[in-house]
Parts: C-alpha cells; structure tokens; sequence
C-alpha cells in the first residue's frame, strides 16, 4: 500500500479527490475527525475516521508514516483504508494494484514478467500515454540484489529509449522507491535497461484510469488517449430451475470461443487483455466452482469505441393478447379504394371470439376428444397431431411444426393456461381456413410462396 500511497500524492487531482479539502488542524475548525472518499464496489464511498492512531509503546506509528513527524495523512488514510475492508488486518497480503483501485476506482491488470510478450514495451508505453499507475515487485530472494529489495513494491515512473552509437537502442524504465531507504545500483543510475528489468523484477501491476478520472487528470495529448468503457453489475444467485438448453451442431460451427481466462484465481479482481478483430462479442462471468451464486462487477475497457449492452431478457406476460381479426378475401372492385377511419385498427372485428358464437360439427368434436387429456383440452403437442388428422380429413394434408404449434396456442388462449378448448380449438381451425383462403387469393402463379410484390 505504501508504493500506491506514494504515487496518489504524485498526483495532486487525484489525491485530493481521495483526501477533499479543505482538513486541517485549525484550532477553529479542528474536531478530531477527518473523511476520505474510496472506490468499492462500483461507487465513491465517504470513510470517516477519528485521529487516534495505532502506536508502539515509544509512541511512534505502528502501520504507515512519514518521515516529517507533523504529516499525519498518509497514516490516517491508511486507517480509512482499513475502516473500508474490515480493520488493519485486511491490509495484510494484499497487492498494491488492491489499494490503487480503491484511491481512483480504476481498472486493475496484473502482467507476469517470466515471459513478457514482444511488445511488453509498447505495452508500457500505452500505459503511460493513458496516465496509467503502474508498480512492479519482486518475489524470489534470488531475484533481487543491487539495492533491490525482495517483497517490496517500486512505482513505475515513465519508460523511453535511447540509441548509442556501439550498442545501438536501449529501452529504459524508471523506477522510484517509495521507502526511499535504497535505490538501483546498477547501470543507467535512477533508470534501469528492459533487460535488467525482466531480469529482476516477476509481477507488474497496472491500474488503468477510466474516463471519468481521466476528463479531469489529463490534458492536451493524452487527454484523447482515453479508454472507452462500459460497465455491468450483476449477480448468479441460487435459484434452482429445470432449463432445457437445445445445443445445435450450426452454433457451433458459427459461434467459436475467441478467449478465455486460463485459471481462476482468488483475487479481488481479474483482468484479461485481448487483442480482438472487429466483431460482436458475448462475455460470460463464471466461477471455478459450479451452481454458485454470487454478485459481480464487470467493467470493459476498449481502445476503440465500443457499444456493449446486457444480452439478458427479463420474461414477461401480455396482459392480454391482441385479439384476431378476420382477413377478408381483397375484393378487385374495392382494389385502390381507402381505408375507412377505424379499418386499420385491431379490436378483433366481428370475427373475434368474444363477439362470435362458434359451432363446433360432430366430427370435429370427435377428432378432438381423441387426443384432448382429462381436462377436456390440447396442449401444442396435441394440437399438433390433432391439426394433421383434421387437414388429412379435408384433403389437405399439412405440416405444422411444434412452434408453430406453441405460437397458436398462446394467440388463442385468453386464460394463460396453455391449452385449448374445444371452442378455441374450432375458432383457430376457422381462422387458419381463412388465412389460406387469403394466401391462396394473393398467390396469383399457384406456387405456394409469395413474392415481394404479391
């Protein structure tokens, strides 16, 4: 947390929107208590603190502090800090990347540096074009020597390049020590070559700052180098349901997974960078462990303009569906004629079920009986077999899929029970003759299809 501390106070907009002014010790003013404003879950929460701090038995501060005895903020950010996530014992085995996201509400990326990619350095570089915050560690004893200090987080100040006439170009970062007890007794002096760099240093945190942060701690060139954001709260939560998911071998073949994150891991937060082509992509938040519930924050940060949208649908009911209307056969003598005021409009006309009495013949009732259940009904698997019988009795034999099937009974069934009566079922026969009537009337060349202009 000290490294993360040192570079907020590097940057005065950001502090003072972690520590708000004005506080100080005023006698006028002074009343023992002090307020910092931290980022967690996805919102600025105001922490107010008392000024008593934890100390030794010499009376001098047991967590953070600072080499001039009168500043006191760092200490009682600290505290705040600890209040945030349950007391000072949260402060322990945290990285530092934790305390950056909760002083600027950013977006927090952890980069092992075993193997960097090719273009770790152009990596870097963007990093600082976008105000980035980084800092850097080192794990291994054997890694560190030099005046560098093992399980110690540096900051991470800026990288440039130099080219000299034997050795040719040299790509350098610059380091800063927020304990200040030792510095890089290497070549290069305050700055240290990529080589040394990779060859010292394993974890590189960066925490990348959103738009919001950015409009007021950049200017000028870098201010047009921000990231474009989108942001998702969300939760799995345990509510065990039977969900058939039909799987097709065309989804497949359409829709290929592009990335992934290799292992889980149990951190506050994890971030994944992905280079992507143009496209329409679905993100899936998931958990190492099936069937938990849990809440989540997803947060994606683009180069480029993106538009993203939850790809979730909430079920609903029709209060009540709009009602048939009867399709009349176009009448050539009335070909060109307008409309008349209420002929547009979908009340259900003189052929919907509330206005018409329906006469069911004894053939019809019998097919239905057949294959209606003990309650005297259909349901759409039913009606499927009923509706074959009754079409292969006219001479007319017909396929009717299932959804097809499915769709009719939701039209016609006003109770919301998902069957059908045998007077519903005898005025969805009736309007089905209808409508081919009305399609057979349009399909001037008999093919069976319309065209565009039919």
């Amino acid at each position: 947390m000290v490294a993360s501390t040192a570079i907020l106070a590097m940057h005065k907009d950001l502090l003072a929107r972690v520590v708000p002014e004005p506080q100080n010790f005023d006698e006028d003013k002074y009343a023992g208590i002090f307020h910092f404003r931290l980022w967690k879950d996805n919102r600025w929460v105001d922490v107010p603190v008392d000024d008593r701090l934890p100390v030794n038995e010499d009376g001098e501060l047991l967590f953070m502090c600072s080499r001039t005895k009168d500043e006191f903020w760092s200490a009682l950010l600290e505290k705040a800090f600890a209040k945030l996530h349950g007391g000072y014992a949260a402060l322990e085995g945290g990285s530092g990347v934790e305390a950056m996201l909760t002083f600027t509400g950013g977006l927090s990326e952890q980069i092992e540096l075993s193997e960097p990619h090719k273009d770790f350095y152009k990596t870097l570089q963007k990093a600082f074009e976008r105000s980035s915050l980084l800092t850097c560690s080192i794990l291994e004893e054997e890694k560190g020597g030099k005046g560098l200090s093992v399980l110690h987080e540096y900051s991470l100040t800026g990288v440039n390049k130099v080219t000299l006439p034997d050795v040719g170009t040299v790509e350098l970062v610059r380091l800063r020590n927020p304990w200040g007890s030792s510095e890089w007794k290497g070549p290069w002096g305050d700055k240290m070559s990529m080589e040394d760099f990779l060859k010292h240093f394993q974890l590189l945190d960066i925490c990348h700052l959103g738009p919001d942060t950015l409009s007021s701690h950049t200017t000028g060139e870098s201010a047009s180098k921000r990231w474009e954001m989108s942001t998702f709260e969300g939760a799995w939560v345990e509510d065990p349901c039977s969900c058939p998911v039909p799987l097709t071998q065309e989804y497949l073949e359409d829709n290929t997974k592009v990335a992934e994150v290799e292992e889980f891991r149990p951190s506050r937060e994890v971030t994944k960078r992905f280079l992507l082509l143009p496209g329409n992509f679905c993100v899936i938040p998931a958990t190492e462990e099936p069937d938990l519930a849990g809440e989540f924050l997803l947060r994606i940060y683009t180069e480029k303009k993106s538009i993203s949208k939850e790809h979730d649908e909430t079920p609903g009911i029709i209060e009540k569906p709009p009602a048939i209307f009867d399709v009349c056969p176009i009448d050539k003598e009335d070909d060109g004629a307008k409309p008349t005021e209420n002929e547009n409009e979908v009340d259900g006309g003189e052929g919907s079920k509330e206005e018409e009495e329906i006469e069911v013949d004894e053939d019809l009732k019998r097919m239905f009986n057949e294959v209606a259940g003990d309650e005297g009904k259909v349901c759409c698997e039913s009606l499927q077999s009923l509706l074959k019988k009754v079409f292969e009795r006219d001479g007319n034999p017909q396929k009717f899929s299932l959804d097809i099937c499915r769709s009719m009974v939701a039209l016609i069934d006003d109770n919301y029970t998902g069957q059908l009566s045998v007077e519903e079922f005898a005025f969805l026969y009736k309007k089905i003759k209808e409508w081919e009537a009305a399609f057979k009337e349009s399909d001037k060349d008999c093919t069976g299809y319309l065209s565009t202009y039919e």
